[in-house]
């Protein structure tokens, strides 16, 4: 058999014990956009027979395993995903192995954002509690690189529950980076976060997030430790959030050599 899923749909949905019994080889191709299994709740998918039978080919922006909601937080190290699948070896690199949605995520070994195939990099997180562990770190040299990233939406009524919260060390090289990143959520930096390409931001807080920095905040040419503002786009306000900001900085910044470091 053949299936295809395509641009904001899903293969399989996941909820309350049903089960799938793949009886003969399939295949599925999973185009952009698309996502091939969806949990709720739970880490385990325990509910796949035969799942040794079927073979996804995933493409670009494709999502493998959309879990929602999990019960129990979720660790990089040991990623919750689709035992026994066979990923086409034709596949794109640019997939998601997870994305998920609320509960808490533990980024608790290091990370090289450089590399596409780290599971990090394989990883998206929405309205999640993120935290880098003390003893790990997040590093990347590319433009645009950001540490830990995580947003809300009209679901999200406090911005206690999404959060960005670096224990650890990440340090970013690349113009244009930025450390942690929120959107109606708290970011926390209680450690070494480094930021120093030309025009990169330590903490990048906006729509109602707060900050705080008990750590080391160290910016580049053109860079800002911390940058807190309502919303970017005037003419596209953003439907949650309380357009306030809430900065607190115990720590240190430090520019390192250039110049108009805020």
């Amino acid at each position: 058999a053949g299936l295809t899923v395509g641009d904001k749909s899903l293969l399989f949905y996941n909820e309350g014990g049903a089960q799938v019994d793949f009886q003969g080889a399939t295949t599925a191709h999973i185009k952009s956009g698309g996502t091939a299994f969806y949990s709720k709740g739970t880490t385990a998918l325990t509910d796949y027979l035969n799942i040794n039978n079927l073979t996804v080919k995933m493409e670009d922006n494709s999502t493998l395993l959309m879990l929602a909601e999990p019960l129990v937080p979720v660790y990089l190290s040991s990623l919750p995903g689709v035992t026994g699948i066979n990923i086409d070896p034709s596949s794109s690199t640019n997939y998601k192995k997870l994305s998920q949605y609320k509960g808490q995520f533990f980024i608790d070994k290091n990370v090289s954002l450089d590399n596409p195939t780290d599971d990090y990099v394989q990883t998206s997180l929405i309205s999640t509690k993120t935290e880098l562990m003390s003893g790990n770190s997040i590093a990347g040299s590319r433009t645009g690189q950001v540490g830990i990233k995580t947003g809300a939406n009209t679901a999200i009524t406090t911005n206690t529950d999404v959060s960005a919260v670096n224990n650890g060390i990440i340090n970013l090289s690349g113009d244009s980076s930025v450390g942690l990143y929120t959107n109606y959520g708290t970011n926390t930096n209680n450690s070494s976060l480094s930021v120093t390409g030309t025009k990169g931001v330590g903490i990048f807080a906006e729509n109602g997030s707060a900050v705080s920095n008990t750590g080391n905040i160290t910016i580049g040419n053109k860079g800002a430790g911390i940058y807190a503002v309502s919303f970017q786009d005037a003419g596209n306000e953003p439907l949650f959030g309380d357009k306030k900001i809430n900065v607190t900085n115990s720590g240190s910044i430090t520019a390192n050599a250039g110049t108009q470091a805020v």
